[in-house]
């Protein structure tokens, strides 16, 4: 059941036909080459050289049904215990937890990609700790095993595949929200809930991108390219999608607006503000989205340096801080007191 949910949640698609092939008899033969999932079109399996060899004479093997059995069990069971590991996931227990999530055994690509999509899961759902989830990702790249050809140049696996994923998943978002804006008439109940739930994990997908970029995790050429989705004039587009884009925006500009910001990017970013300062002047522009905007542009005059308070709400607060607050607030309310300021 675990695995089939696993599936239906991350789009995991194992392509069955191209890693088992049935036989007469009984039993299975599997390839030699790694069984991997195909997520949302992000990853691809590793193809064996048809000019090799020993890869011809070594493509197929028989492997017992019990086997394979316990292979997909083993692999169940190393991703609950990494969905158990990560609702625990705190910035009081970082250190212990993510050691025990580079120990969970790791021994395949198949394995490392589950990881990469359940805590892409976590970082959209939990926005608020996507900087946590960045920090993760940064120790998974540098310490979780490499499964590439040794001799192949460039990041380590977990890198490259979550790159890509970050690289889909924003692709996919933004389909997602045009094909919605692009429905006549007045959008069902759960069109509504499927647009609303599209700009959470849009918002928390920027912010994830956003707290990667800041720790050098992905090239500026990527984020540039964000920016510029966000920022270009599209046909039909309403008030509510340009809302929707200056909110991600925003939240784009205050992570990482000061990396890249620098001389040899200054020209393009006086570009990008400059069609900021066109968009302020659409007289329908919500005056949320016009505090925001209005907040990047002082943000940048300000050489990038936030306001105290920003700098307070930036990164995500100790649980103990959180509950303590919580506990304050019950007790003022109950005993209908005010907070005393120093």
């Amino acid at each position: 059941y675990w695995a089939f949910s696993l599936k239906s949640v991350f789009l995991v698609q194992t392509q069955t036909a191209s890693i088992f092939t049935k036989v007469e008899g009984q039993g299975v033969t599997v390839s030699t080459k790694e069984s991997v999932p195909k997520v949302s079109g992000a990853f691809t399996g590793a193809k064996a050289n048809p000019s090799d060899p020993a890869a011809q004479a070594s493509s197929q093997r028989w492997v017992p049904p019990h086997i394979i059995r316990e292979l997909e069990n083993s692999n169940d069971a190393v991703f609950r215990r990494v969905r158990a590991i990560l609702n625990k996931l705190t910035p009081e227990k970082f250190e212990k937890l993510s050691d025990e999530l580079l120990h969970v055994g790791i021994d395949t690509k198949f394995v490392l990609k589950g990881i990469i999509l359940l805590v892409y899961e976590k970082a959209l759902d939990e926005p608020k700790y996507s900087s946590l989830y960045a920090q993760l990702c940064l120790r998974f790249s540098e310490l979780a095993p490499n499964f590439d050809d040794p001799g192949k140049a460039g990041h380590s696996t977990f890198r490259r595949l979550l790159l890509k994923q970050c690289e889909e998943e924003f692709n996919s978002r933004s389909k997602t929200s045009t094909a919605l804006d692009r429905k006549d008439g007045v959008l069902s109940t759960e069109e509504e809930e499927q647009r609303a739930s599209n700009k959470r994990k849009m918002l928390g997908n920027i912010k994830f991108i956003g707290e990667l970029g800041k720790l050098g995790m992905l090239h500026e050429a990527i984020l540039h390219k964000c920016i510029k989705q966000l920022l270009v004039k599209k046909k039909r587009a309403t008030v509510a999608d340009i809302s929707e884009d200056m909110e991600c925006l925003c939240h784009l500009m205050k992570t990482v607006g000061s990396q890249l910001d620098v001389v040899k990017a200054r020209p393009l970013f006086d570009q990008y503000f400059d069609r900021i300062q066109h968009i302020l002047e659409n007289t329908e522009l919500p005056s949320r989205n016009r505090f925001m905007l209005q907040d990047i542009l002082e943000l940048r005059k300000n050489k990038w340096v936030p306001r105290r308070t920003e700098q307070d709400n930036a990164a995500p607060r100790p649980i103990h801080e959180i509950r303590q607050e919580a506990w304050q607030v019950m007790f003022y309310h109950t005993f209908d007191l005010k907070p005393t300021t120093p």
